[in-house]
């Protein structure tokens, strides 16, 4: 990490604090006895416009235990899903360096390294893999580790939060964290293997009337979505985005590389779409706890493309 740095993200969080710059901690507003609005955090110094639309933020080679985060944005009542809301998220890497601003060891070939964005789809889900990011020293303490959120929804509601990590050794002393307001975003990690799960629901200030179709939404890009929930039992969604209408495939298969499920097999038009595993194999049987990839297959006229995720299924 860039030492450089560190007064500079001093000066700024002692400046957002005082003077309002960046996105203040509100009071959560209370619905009802058991729904309460996400509350906000500090943006800080190191958000970048223009994030490229993934859900998968790290490299293959980037250091450190990988992260799998999904969850749902909801309206103002807590339980209708908002679509189509646009979910920008970035991250220190493993070393506490933020790409874009600093130059970070070890380097990565992509500028947005441990950024992106993401769609939600028609049940409000989206999903991204990172991994865990590190501390970094903001004056004589370390940050707890966080990732930060910037939500819009399709009326252009905005809330910019963190999200923190139950146990982490920092929370207790960081003046952003310990807030009683950031309680319910500091979650706890389920772990797979050698990899960290989580889930994070947002709810938004926004009228539960608003939202807009699949049909109106124009990807831009092909994309393999994080399933939601994951892990799961017993279904999950798998989400695509086709910018073109496409012969698709989209096969489960466990760590043996044996097929396991075949979810699509046909041409599908350009759009969002959902396809859902129920854990079960082609012969409808029930499969086996423990890691599953999924992997699509795509060709149009611009080529052929193809993306493999992880899932994992409980009992």
């Amino acid at each position: 990490m860039n030492s450089n740095n560190n007064l500079d993200r001093r000066k700024f969080l002692k400046l957002s604090a005082v003077t309002g710059l960046s996105a203040m901690i509100a009071p959560k507003l209370l619905l009802a006895d058991d729904c309460d609005l996400t509350t906000s955090d500090i943006q800080g110094p190191f958000f970048s416009a223009g994030s490229p639309t993934t859900n998968v933020l790290a490299d293959t080679s980037e250091p450190g235990t990988r992260l799998f985060i999904s969850g749902k944005v909801y309206a103002d009542d807590c339980i209708t899903p908002v679509q189509g809301a646009i979910v920008d998220v970035w991250q220190a890497n493993d070393s506490g360096c933020y790409s874009v601003f600093e130059q970070c060891t070890p380097a990565s070939t992509n500028p947005y390294n441990l950024r992106g964005q993401m769609l939600t789809d028609a049940q409000g889900n989206y999903g991204f893999e990172s991994i865990k990011p590190g501390f970094y020293l903001n004056g004589a303490n370390f940050r707890p580790a966080h990732i930060h959120f910037r939500v819009v929804t399709p009326d252009n509601t905005i809330l910019v939060t963190q999200l923190y990590f139950q146990n982490d050794p920092y929370i207790s002393i960081d003046p952003w964290a310990s807030d009683p307001s950031a309680a319910e975003r500091i979650i706890p990690l389920t772990t797979q293997g050698d990899d960290l799960y989580g889930t994070f629901d947002i709810k938004m200030n926004t009228m539960a009337t608003v939202g807009i179709n699949d049909e109106e939404l124009k990807p831009d890009f092909f994309v393999l979505h994080q399933n939601y929930p994951n892990p799961f039992n017993p279904e999950t969604t798998i989400r695509y985005s086709l910018p073109l209408t496409s012969k698709v495939k989209l096969i489960v298969f466990n760590e043996m590389g044996k097929t396991v499920a075949v979810l699509e097999n046909g041409t599908k038009s350009s759009g969002y779409h959902n396809a859902a595993w129920n854990g079960k194999d082609s012969k409808g049987r029930k499969s086996a706890n423990g890691l599953y990839f999924y992997k699509i297959e795509v060709e149009n006229e611009k080529g052929k493309f193809s993306q493999t995720q992880k899932m994992m299924l409980l009992k």
